[in-house]
């Protein structure tokens, strides 16, 4: 048989900052060696070889001597001068190369008689190399046409001859490659006007024929990494084309042990600000924005698209992602006009690849535990505290030496208990298990990608048992996705996504939030926990108090289900026939999402101990002979109380969603000149068939046209105009549609020869700029042109007994006033953007970003009650900036042949003022909120705490906060100097409580076969108000630790504590919101922490294993913060809330 031509991907010296060493070897194609006999190729081949102490390279050269196969690979990936031995007697490929990379990273894939070597088992096979592999498949299906011969020898910018270049005869798949002198040959059929030639990590060129026979091309070298293609908005675009915003995360970094993918982008991509509230299960995920907060009504979040429809970025299981990306300025997202105002993430599934099955499995296993919880004083202490606060307050203390003495010594838990409600109720470390497999594969024919994932996660609340049900939280996740993809013709694509997302969750009868509320409220000293008898359930009547444990195991229990089900059709189709470059496509969408709830409640009898008597020395006689306690019902009469389950169902609530799509797409170079074009219409339909409202029952529907033209020179000069005309439902007719244009401009200077000065340092530099307009119509309500009246039981001017505002009973009246000149939010932002490549191993891309939104809107607070309005206006009359910068640095450096490093670290920041919000003028300007960040709150300005009575009667006076002062309480400042300390006096203070400043910095290390990786993300500029309370009312609610630490009291005095005296009830005076309250909620975490092994392939072969990793992981487990009482990320006043957890994980992945 004829040797194959070789393909070699090699350095070139003069570009040796670059150094794309990537070897190909390519195949001769002969028809004889399709169909099944090539699929079996890989196990018929045998090898019989003896290497000692060969290189790497030398047993490449080997496998393809004595075989048809031809081996793909980068050297920067592949050490080819490594020594191997290698031995084998009548083995296949497989064995061959399972020795020769044993002890490495190194993973390699078959495509029949196509190998390529990979990195890792993370990498993914290049685009440019899945093409080039396609191609090269088809080069002998144009054999039957050979009317005109053309050659030539192709070579590099140094004149060097280039072997392996994939000549087409473009429009066909009718080609050929060149030899190792770069010499090709090929037939073409006599109307053949065009021939394509591409080269990975060279500049594919359109050649014309004309009347030539002898064509020969010195091709471009293209500078590593911006041959990558990048996901934009409607598209793709090589990396080093892209001039708007864009930035990317690797899916690898979003598989963490955790149900959400939203908590996983803290501190990974510049631009993003996370926040996450809450770690409950089923309502852990964050809040994010893209570059901050842009508006102050309506909708802030950005728009997120799962093969570019609209979906729910925490329903999508991270193993399904192939890619995601972040859209940031205006040339980014102005093609998604109204829907792109607050930035845009595009996420896109996996697909399959031509090859024999890959099978992937991952299992893993994690215990969660609450981040930080804050403390509660004991029994004993709260007594004495609660007697101090009544004397604070002139009343006689509650608790008597006695009882607190016998509540110390443990006398009788049952009748002087000491509950600790939060260590009670709460379980440490809860598990969760995740499984995931999937199987990608394929032909030329069809490709598909078939997932499935299944996830248990357990909250953090102990399950008590003795019930028939789960009283902790559980949620239960399936998710399921088959993504296939057709070629009905060689032009012409088919593809189909389904999906299906099912989630089982359980929760206590009672919210977490409610639970947590009763365990702030229940002091240590009302009730035990339970009593012996456990048929009585302790507590005083329900309208009185709650039982935390009552709440929590005695309540029920509630289910949820949900139900999502998704699907996307496309056709894509190149139209070359009509003009080259040219191709359209085409996407429906249909969605469906449902949910149930069920409530089952169970409402048992209060009971409390009571004495049978007292003795002779006045103990209470707690136990009769029997031993037996006297349980006495709290509210016998009540016939509310159930000790069995009740079926509460909430009406079913259903949603769904159709989208329509067409796309005519162009792209083509013309020597130096790159010309590219997009025209795509859209379609929304949404409809709420379980709801019954008017509003509810017309489907929410969008409809726009989107426009893209770039253009680029020689790769050096670009320019890009995008533009979106978007129609929405909210506006009256004639003002329902917008037109948002955006343009962008980039340059290469490094392209320059003037810059070749800079070459020693900086290999590749870029600088763009984009101005344009985004729209938002996410406002506060639907129709807003619309006027609504509806029925009311508020005293109004029209109805029965309601005349003209007297009397009571129902009537009229009008709830909303429409605005018919309501139109878009508009937004203009502007960017300036700068990426640089430099000393061969750091990328550095900085961006500084402006936007001044408009129409944003308000509701009138100006309007004088006069007009006679029953409810304030609405109308476009806000208006906002945001500025700031976000940028990252990476560095990458393989140490050598054991060890690599990779260091990443982001930053952003972003700050935005309030230039028009439709308030009231105020009487003072420091009250007004323009000129303010959205967020930052008011409070007053304290200077200190009281003395003693002299300095109160020398200070303003203090008396409209809660009335008169005593010593050891909170001293305002009079800002105004009016002698009165009252409302007017509150001033805006600290920072917003979104975050300004966000950050993430951590490294990635190989060595051998271990891996190793860590993340640390915090946040700065952040504020809030905490100021839990002690005794909220006579001999009620729980005291923390950190109130009992550090108090003013008579015998202290301590003008330093970090609590003012203590008091009974509201204590509007001492807590109300002012700066001796405001905490800095700025913190650093360590959010990753990761170590994993790869075991030894040669061990793994006799199992058909490809590769097999173990790994262990954690979540959050350090933070550092000057906020010390509870996490600072929560921002809670109280400390009462589900926190965030805290994750250690151990899992394995395996690939068959």
């Amino acid at each position: 048989m004829k040797k194959k031509r070789k393909l070699w991907y090699f350095s070139r010296g003069s570009l040796s900052k670059i150094l794309l060493k990537m070897k190909l070897m390519t195949f001769l194609v002969l028809l004889g060696l399709v169909g099944s006999a090539a699929d079996s190729y890989s196990q018929a081949a045998k090898f019989n070889l003896k290497m000692h102490n060969a290189t790497v390279l030398e047993v490449f050269q080997q496998i393809e001597e004595n075989s048809e196969f031809i081996l793909l690979y980068n050297e920067k990936w592949v050490d080819v001068n490594r020594r191997v031995d290698v031995q084998v007697k009548n083995e296949t490929v497989k064995e061959v190369l399972d020795q020769t990379f044993k002890g490495t990273q190194n993973v390699y894939k078959i495509y029949d008689r196509q190998i390529v070597v990979l990195k890792d088992d993370k990498t993914e096979v290049p685009v440019d190399v899945r093409n080039q592999i396609n191609e090269s498949r088809n080069l002998n299906s144009g054999a039957a046409q050979q009317q005109k011969a053309v050659a030539g020898v192709i070579t590099d910018e140094s004149g060097h001859p280039l072997p392996g270049v994939t000549v087409l005869e473009k429009g066909t798949t009718n080609g050929t490659v060149t030899n190792t002198d770069g010499e090709y040959s090929l037939n073409i059929s006599a109307s053949s006007d065009t021939l394509q030639f591409s080269f990975i990590g060279m500049q594919t060129m359109i050649v014309p024929v004309d009347d030539r026979t002898v064509i020969n091309i010195v091709m471009q070298q293209e500078t590593e990494g911006l041959e990558e293609v990048v996901v934009i908005g409607y598209g793709t675009q090589r990396k080093g084309s892209v001039i708007g915003s864009v930035d990317r995360i690797e899916t690898q970094q979003l598989k963490q042990p955790t149900r959400t993918i939203s908590t996983s982008l803290a501190g990974r991509l510049a631009g993003v600000v996370s926040v996450q509230g809450s770690g409950e299960p089923g309502y852990d995920g964050a809040d994010f924005w893209i570059r901050g907060v842009n508006t102050f009504t309506g909708n802030t979040s950005p728009l997120i698209l799962v093969d570019g429809v609209e979906r729910d970025l925490d329903n999508v299981d991270p193993e399904e992602i192939t890619d995601f990306t972040i859209l940031k300025d205006a040339t980014a997202t102005a093609v998604y006009g109204v829907r792109g105002a607050n930035g845009v993430v595009l996420i896109t599934t996996k697909k399959g690849s031509i090859g024999e099955p890959d099978i992937n499995l991952r299992m893993e296993n994690s215990f969660s535990d609450p981040l930080e919880l804050p403390d509660f004083v004991d029994g004993t202490t709260y007594m004495t505290m609660q007697n101090e606060a009544l004397g604070n307050n002139g009343k006689n203390p509650l608790y008597s030496q006695e009882t607190i003495q016998r509540t110390e010594s443990g006398f009788d838990p049952n009748y002087y208990p000491d509950v600790n409600w939060l260590d009670e109720l709460i379980d440490h470390w809860t598990p969760t298990q995740r499984v995931t497999l999937n199987v990608s594969g394929g032909s030329e024919k069809v490709r598909y990608f078939v997932s499935g994932a299944f996830l248990n996660q357990s909250g953090m609340w102990k399950s008590f048992g003795g019930t028939s049900y789960n009283n902790n939280v559980n949620v239960k996740r399936y998710n399921f996705r088959a993504n296939v993809d057709m070629n009905i013709t060689s032009t012409t694509i088919l593809g189909v996504n389904l999906a299906a997302i099912l989630e089982d969750r359980n929760y206590p009868g009672e919210s977490s939030g409610t639970i947590f509320s009763w365990v702030l409220q229940t002091p240590p000293t009302w009730f035990p926990m339970t009593y012996p008898d456990e048929s009585k359930v302790p507590g005083y009547p329900y309208g009185m108090a709650r039982n935390p444990y009552q709440l929590l195991a005695r309540s029920g229990f509630s289910t949820e289900n949900h139900s999502t089900v998704q699907s996307n059709f496309n056709i894509s189709q190149e139209l070359d026939f009509i003009t080259e470059g040219l191709s359209a496509r085409g996407l429906f969408a249909f969605d469906s999402y449902t949910r149930a709830n069920i409530t089952r409640s169970m409402q048992p009898r209060p009971y409390l101990i009571i004495p049978y008597g007292f003795d002779e020395e006045g103990n209470p006689i707690l136990q009769n002979e029997e031993g037996e306690y006297n349980y006495q019902d709290q509210e016998p009469n009540s016939t509310s109380y159930h000790n069995y389950l009740t079926r509460d169902v909430e009406a079913p609530y259903t949603d769904r969603s159709l989208y329509i799509e067409a796309t005519l797409n162009y792209n083509r170079r013309f020597g130096q000149h790159d010309v590219g074009g997009l025209l795509l219409y859209n379609q929304s339909d949404k409809t709420f068939p379980s709801l019954g409202g008017i509003y509810e029952s017309v489907p929410q529907r969008h409809q726009g046209l989107t426009g893209r033209v770039n253009y680029a020179f020689n790769q050096k000069y670009f320019g890009e105009f995008n533009f979106g005309y978007n129609g929405s439902e909210n506006f009256a007719p004639g003002k329902r549609y917008g037109f948002f244009p955006s343009a962008a401009v980039g340059w290469v200077p490094t392209e320059e020869s003037f810059t070749d000065f800079m070459k020693p340092v900086i290999d590749y530099m870029k600088i763009r700029l984009s101005h344009g307009y985004v729209g938002n119509d996410g406002l506060n309500s639907r129709f807003v042109y619309l006027t609504r009246v509806e029925g009311t039981s508020t005293n109004v001017g029209f109805g029965t007994n309601n005349g003209y505002g007297y009397g009571a009973g129902s009537g009229i009246n009008i709830t909303y006033y429409g605005n018919p000149d309501a139109t878009w939010e508009r937004a203009a932002k502007t960017d300036l953007g700068l990426e640089v490549h430099f000393l061969d191993n750091f990328v550095l891309q900085a961006d500084g970003f402006y936007e001044k939104r408009d129409n944003i809107w308000v509701q009138l607070s100006r309007v004088p009650d006069i007009f006679g309005f029953s409810t304030k206006p609405y109308a476009n009359a806000g208006e906002m900036e945001n500025m700031g910068v976000d940028a990252f640095l990476e560095y990458s450096k393989p140490i050598n042949d054991d060890l690599s490093i990779n260091f990443k670290g982001t930053f952003t920041f972003s700050q935005n003022n309030i230039l028009a919000n439709g308030e009231e003028k105020k009487k003072y300007e420091y009250q007004s909120a323009i000129g303010q960040p959205f967020g930052r709150e008011m409070g007053y300005i304290a200077e200190g705490l009281f003395v003693d009575q002299a300095e109160i009667n020398n200070s303003p006076s203090q008396v409209s906060i809660g009335g008169e002062s005593k010593p050891g309480d909170i001293k305002y400042k009079d800002v105004n100097d009016d002698g009165i300390v009252d409302q007017f006096d509150r001033v805006y203070m600290g920072h917003p409580t979104i975050p300004e400043m966000t950050y993430g910095f951590g490294s990635n290390i190989f060595f051998k076969d271990f891996d190793f990786s860590l993340l640390f993300q915090g946040a700065a500029r952040v504020s809030f108000f905490a100021n839990p309370k002690a005794f909220p009312e006579e001999d009620r609610g729980n005291v923390l630790t950190v109130i009992a630490d550090s108090y003013w009291s008579e015998e202290t005095q301590d003008l330093d504590a970090e609590f003012p005296r203590l008091g009974i009830g509201q204590q509007t005076k001492n807590y109300t919101n002012s700066s001796w309250w405001l905490r800095n909620g700025s913190y650093l975490r360590l959010k990753q922490i990761e170590l994993g092994y790869s075991l030894p392939k040669l061990a793994l072969g006799k199992y058909n294993i490809d590769n097999a990793r173990i790994y262990v992981n954690g979540l959050n487990l350090f933070t550092y913060s000057p906020f010390k009482w509870w996490d600072p990320e929560s921002k809670s006043s109280t400390g009462m809330y589900y926190p965030i957890q805290k994750v250690i994980n151990a899992g394995v992945e395996i690939k068959f």
